[in-house]
């Protein structure tokens, strides 16, 4: 896992306050690292 991915893990769990994750989207790097990352599931088959 990179740096992002263990970041969103930890917010998607709830260790990370919503007030955190707002700072945290102030970076417009992680930002666009996570509309990427969005848009790539976005994309993939659905698992029924």
């Amino acid at each position: 896992m990179n740096t992002y991915e263990l970041l969103l893990a930890c917010w998607l769990s709830g260790q990370i306050s919503d007030q955190k994750w707002l700072e945290h989207l102030k970076d417009e790097v992680f930002r666009k690292w996570l509309a990427r990352r969005d848009r790539r599931a976005k994309l993939a088959p659905q698992k029924r």
